[in-house]
Order: structure tokens, then C-alpha cells, then sequence
């Protein structure tokens, strides 16, 4: 019976380790093969209002064969976001966070990418703590306590989150603010640019993580008209030591939440440049 059973498993196993990567397929073949993937899709899309009336804050497994469009907004090369994508709606009207247990996503899915999230066997649910609707596989709880979506392992991964082939400028996903006292709560997990913005004198200078902070530092960016807005910096940042600069700046990043409080956070350092304004 065990050597049967070994027998029907050896095909699963292999395609496993495909997808996976250990026969590590260059990244130009796997873009093409999602995209002709993404094109024989037939199911239905849902837009990210029926989906967010659909999933709540229990952990559910999806039945229906429905996918989400939208654009990649974040990326782990800066190492600001970790094994999680952020995927903002076509129209801008949510976003929906996909964990994924691998590192260097931003290779196969660079921000701006045009992606389907398959939605039929995952597991979703809408985190109150961090006000987004994620998908994944399983789920579990922090080393603090507190229930966390499980990630989609790699053999799974890219059956779910499917690259159509398209790309779209920074410029056309993100929304530009130049004042900083705008509705957080709707622009929540947005790829937003801060035009016009400087942060304090005080902390002109400084490296933009500090020794003495163990996984965040905050400084504060600021407008003219006095709005303010948290930016942080991950421990795990590649930029934790460049110095925080003067001037008034023009910033493109992605507008987390922790609870009530928003968390501002760009993807790599180059992110950050001078203003027209």
C-alpha cells in the first residue's frame, strides 16, 4: 500500500518543485506563461466592494471561482514589506494584502504589475487590526497572541496570484496629495505620492532607523498647512542608514494601518525625491 501510494504521489511532487522554483525558470519564461495563464482564466472577477461585502473577520475558505484584478503597489526589495503583496483595485477603491512564505517577490511581481488573484480555495478574511482584507492559506496567531492569516506556500503561490502581462505607471495607480491632512481612513492601504512634504528640522540628518528603535523608527513628514503623517522604517530596511533629508520632498509609498493610527511607508529609497512644489 506505502509503495502505491508513494507511486501516486511522485507527479504532485514534481510539479510542486516546478512551481516552487527548484528548477529555477527565468523569470521572462514564468512572466509569459502567467500571461497566458491570466487569459484562459474562466471564471468571473469580483471588484473589491463585493469582495469586501463578502469576507469578514473569521477565516473562510473561498468557494466561488472568482479572481480580483488589480496593480501591485508593494515590493520586498527595499525590505520595508515582507512575504506580503499588496494589490490595490483597478479603480482604487481597496486593496487586498496576499501572503506568500517567499522572499525577493519583487522580481516576479514589481510594482505597477497588473495581477489576478484567484480566489477558490484560499483563505480570506478581513484583518480589523490592520483594516485589510487578506488572502492566504490556513491561518494561525502571533508569537503575541493575536490570530494572523497563514502564508500560500510556493507550490501555491503563483496558481493564485497570476500576472496578466501588463504594466502600469506609477502615476496612473497612486493618488497625489500635496497636503498631508487628507482622509486617512479612505486611503488606507493606497499607493498614494506626498507632494510638497519636508520632514522635521529636528530630524534632518539622522539615519532613517535608529539603533535604540528595535523594529520601527518613526519621524514625522509635515505640509505647510501643518498636517502630519507617520513614516516609518523597518529594522530589515535597505536604506536604515541613509540620512534623513531636508527640503521639501516628493514621496511615493504605500498608506498602511496599525488600528486607528496610519503608517506611512515607501518601497525603496528612491522613492523619495526633491519637489516641484
Amino acid at each position: 500500500m506505502k509503495k502505491i501510494l508513494y507511486i501516486l504521489l511522485l507527479p504532485l511532487v514534481a510539479s510542486c518543485s516546478k512551481v516552487s522554483g527548484f528548477d529555477t525558470p527565468d523569470i521572462s519564461s514564468l512572466k509569459n506563461e502567467q500571461a497566458a495563464k491570466a487569459r484562459a482564466f474562466q471564471g468571473s472577477t469580483i471588484s473589491y466592494t463585493a469582495l469586501k461585502a463578502k469576507v469578514g473577520n473569521t477565516f473562510t475558505t473561498y468557494g466561488e471561482d472568482e479572481a480580483f484584478e488589480g496593480y501591485i503597489i508593494s515590493s520586498d526589495e527595499g525590505g520595508n514589506f515582507y512575504k506580503k503583496i499588496y494589490v490595490q483595485a483597478l479603480d482604487k477603491s481597496g486593496t487586498i494584502g496576499v501572503s506568500i512564505e517567499k522572499k525577493g517577490l519583487f522580481e516576479e511581481y514589481p510594482v505597477g504589475t497588473k495581477v489576478q488573484v484567484r480566489l477558490k480555495g484560499t483563505t480570506v478574511w478581513y484583518s480589523s487590526r490592520y483594516s485589510l482584507l487578506e488572502v492566504g492559506y490556513g491561518h494561525g496567531v502571533t508569537a503575541g497572541g493575536n490570530e494572523k492569516i497563514g502564508h500560500l506556500i510556493p507550490a501555491m503561490y503563483p496558481e493564485v496570484l497570476v500576472a496578466t502581462g501588463e504594466k502600469a505607471l506609477l502615476s496612473e495607480i497612486a493618488t497625489t496629495f500635496t497636503f498631508l491632512r487628507f482622509n486617512k481612513t479612505a486611503q488606507a492601504n493606497k499607493l498614494l505620492i506626498l507632494d510638497g512634504v519636508y520632514f522635521k528640522s529636528e530630524d534632518v540628518g539622522k539615519t532613517f532607523h535608529t539603533s535604540d528603535n528595535q523594529y520601527n523608527t518613526t519621524y514625522q513628514l509635515t505640509d505647510r498647512a501643518g498636517g502630519s503623517l507617520p513614516f516609518l522604517t523597518s529594522s530589515y530596511a535597505a536604506h536604515i542608514k541613509d540620512h534623513v533629508p531636508a527640503g521639501r520632498l516628493r514621496i511615493t509609498g504605500v498608506l498602511t494601518m496599525y488600528g486607528n493610527n496610519p503608517q506611512f511607508y515607501i518601497n525603496n529609497i528612491s522613492d523619495i525625491t526633491t519637489s516641484n512644489q
